[in-house]
């Protein structure tokens, strides 16, 4: 009768530990010894890099009150006409 080798298994895969189940979103990183972090992100933040910032302003999809669209128009004129102000002595972004 033939002799059947004795099974062999992978080891189990490491067990993740679970976030909290509240409603919300998270943003997951990870650290330089590979550790996992999750930090929660309020339904009234965002993150966006900057390249794409003017166009998510302009889509007429973009849900932002008009209080703080107002708010962010104003500062960026500000930022402008300091801009100016400086001349050539300003780094140009």
């Amino acid at each position: 009768m033939p002799v059947t080798p004795p099974m062999t298994h992978a080891p189990a895969p490491p067990r993740r530990r679970s976030l909290p189940r509240v409603l919300g979103r998270w943003l997951i990183s990870f650290d330089h010894l590979g550790r996992e972090h999750a930090t929660p992100i309020g339904m009234d933040e965002s993150i966006v890099k900057w390249d794409e910032l003017p166009a998510l302003i302009r889509d007429p999809g973009f849900m932002i009150e008009g209080r703080l669209l107002a708010e962010i128009v104003h500062a960026c004129a500000d930022r402008m006409s300091r801009k100016l102000a400086g001349g050539a002595n300003q780094v140009s972004a």
